[in-house]
């Protein structure tokens, strides 16, 4: 039996700002990242950030940063933590 468990946690951080139009200049304003499980593409992260900060201002998303973390952990020591279902 295999004595310890590999696996790989997959995020992706959406960095976007909020884009107006104030003295005949288009200005942007950062906002705090989001981060989700996953990876994303551009329209979902959009998507998200609409949702997450409102449907009544304009965005860009500037850049998705995908982060893939791998882990091993002992079988004996996962089995301690998890729950059963």
């Amino acid at each position: 039996m295999l004595k310890t468990r590999t696996f790989t946690l997959v995020t992706s951080t959406i960095l976007a700002e909020t884009v107006d139009y104030k003295d005949d200049k288009i200005v942007s304003t950062p906002l705090e990242p989001i981060v989700i499980d996953g990876k994303i593409t551009i329209d979902r992260a959009l998507s998200k950030v609409r949702g997450t900060y409102g449907r009544n201002k304009s965005y860009i998303v500037k850049k998705i940063e995908i982060t893939e973390e791998k882990y091993t952990v002992n079988i004996d020591d996962l089995l301690k933590i998890a729950n059963k279902q």
